[in-house]
């Protein structure tokens, strides 16, 4: 299988307190991956190097999305995101007095055709392009089952629908992997169970790789193929549901009591 995406040694210093140290991990292309641990692993940390939003202090970020590996280890965000690494944070962050429909549309500026002249002067171009942005829109909210809510104001949503429209916009950028940091927490079981639900599409009909931060175990044993384990910025175990429940190590850093839960 391809690598998408690898971490050689990656640390990341803080002052003189160490988050995160020498961490391996290479995920594969189409693969859900999952990066578990107790509250102050250095888990958030770790993603953060990986998407640019706080570079690595040491190591490498390889980034393999055509047949080529890229370093992107010292790239900053934005432009990683243009490469197609994007991801949500803990706390959703919508544009709340926006409706659905424009905060998916706020992921598509790169797509528009029209230029600033056109835009001002609202040619026939402009709302040429106006109406095929309307009709993408459309077909994508569909897919995500937000098309009914599309109007609505993202702050007047669920919680649960605030996330599914966070991970829409998201996926609206085309991106190859998606990390979502935390997507259930502050969700009832039946919003996690639709969360679920929806990152298995996201491998299956999107084509995406997905690697995710999450307490809620039984989400993760029956979704994630691999599992990396971190405990005080360390990796201390990685491989299936299977082999991380078994691992003493981890037992008894995350797993013991009551966050051992079995995979269905």
């Amino acid at each position: 299988m391809t690598k998408i995406l690898i971490a050689q040694d990656v640390s990341k210093v803080f002052g003189g307190l160490t988050a995160v140290e020498k961490v391996n991990i290479s995920i594969e292309k189409g693969q859900i991956a999952a990066l578990i641990g107790p509250n102050g692993a250095g888990k958030t940390t770790f993603f953060n190097a990986l998407t640019g939003v706080a570079p690595a202090t040491t190591g490498k970020v390889l980034f393999n999305p055509n047949g080529t590996e890229i370093d992107i280890t010292k790239t900053g965000p934005g432009k990683i995101a243009k490469m197609g690494i994007v991801r949500t944070f803990q706390n959703i962050r919508l544009f709340d007095q926006m409706t659905v429909s424009e905060n998916i549309k706020i992921a598509l500026t790169k797509n528009y055709r029209e230029s600033f002249l056109d835009t001002i002067l609202r040619t026939p171009k402009f709302m040429k392009e106006e109406e095929r942005v309307e009709d993408w829109t459309n077909d994508f909210l569909k897919k995500f089952d937000l098309y009914d809510v599309k109007d609505v104001q993202a702050t007047n949503l669920a919680y649960g629908m605030q996330r599914r429209v966070e991970i829409a916009r998201a996926v609206a950028t085309e991106p190859k992997v998606i990390f979502l940091d935390e997507p259930a927490a502050g969700m009832n079981p039946e919003e996690t169970n639709e969360l679920s639900k929806l990152i298995k599409r996201l491998q299956t009909e999107f084509g995406l790789t997905v690697v995710l931060i999450e307490h809620d175990m039984s989400l993760v044993m029956n979704l994630a193929e691999k599992i990396y384990v971190l405990n005080h910025g360390k990796l201390i175990a990685e491989g299936s549901a299977a082999d991380i429940q078994a691992d003493d190590a981890v037992i008894e850093a995350y797993l013991g009591g009551e966050h051992h839960v079995k995979s269905r």
